[in-house]
Parts: structure tokens; C-alpha cells; sequence
């Protein structure tokens, strides 16, 4: 029998937790957490992939696509006039690693809530480049 595993981003780093290391442990555990999925699905708006957490996590998980035991999927919401068939909007399959591989050295352009964030997501870029297949 297999079990499905559902990861919440929400809950994966304990922003309430404010014991010391507690949030840099959940940082250092984030590529494992996404390893461990079979599949990712971003909740994709006009934003997503300006926003640095976003888009480095949607980095670790593109990373992992080139073994072939991992989809990253990409949730649309549904357009206007899309009728009863499209009202819940679509998954479509994900291929951004080109485009979100300058998250580590470009990290200015994405958007941080606390700028002191920006250490974490350059480490996580960082791993995400180790991930990848070569």
C-alpha cells in the first residue's frame, strides 16, 4: 500500500515558533520536505513567481524533475467565461527551471515580507542547484 502525504507550505516553517533555531531548522528541512513529494501544486496567481518564497520552492521542485519521480503542477485559475467546465480553473504541468534558476544570484528582483529572509532563500537556492541533476 502507498500513503499520500500532504505538505502544507503553510505549516511547513512554524512562523509562530519563536524558539532559537526553530525556523532555521525548518529552512534547512525544506529541500528534504520537497524531495519527499511526489507532487507539488503551486496555487498560481499574476504574483506567484515574483515572490521569493514561492519561487524558490517551485525552484527545489523543478530541480528535482530531471530524475523522473517527481511533477510539479501549476493550478490556473479559472478565466472569466470559462463556463461550468473550467469554473474550478486547471493543473497544468510546470517547467520554470530556466526561468527561476537566477533566484540565488538574482534574489533582489523577488519580493520578501522581512528582508533578513533573503539569506534563507539564497541558501535554498543554493540547494536546489545540488539537486539537480546533471
Amino acid at each position: 500500500a502507498t500513503a499520500d502525504l500532504i505538505d502544507q507550505d503553510v505549516a511547513s516553517i512554524d512562523q509562530n515558533n519563536q524558539d532559537p533555531g526553530a525556523q532555521d531548522r525548518g529552512v534547512s528541512a525544506l529541500p528534504l520536505m520537497i524531495a519527499l513529494c511526489n507532487t507539488m501544486i503551486s496555487l498560481v496567481d499574476n504574483s506567484y513567481f515574483s515572490r521569493a518564497w514561492c519561487a524558490v520552492e517551485a525552484l527545489l521542485m523543478q530541480s528535482l524533475l530531471s530524475y523522473g519521480h517527481h511533477t510539479h503542477l501549476e493550478h490556473c485559475p479559472a478565466q472569466p467565461g470559462a463556463g461550468k467546465r473550467g469554473s474550478r480553473g486547471r493543473l497544468v504541468p510546470s517547467r520554470r527551471l530556466g526561468q527561476l534558476q537566477d533566484v540565488a544570484t538574482n534574489d533582489l528582483k523577488y519580493a520578501v515580507t522581512k528582508p533578513e529572509d533573503r539569506t534563507s532563500i539564497r541558501f535554498l537556492a543554493r540547494q536546489a542547484k545540488l539537486l539537480e541533476k546533471i
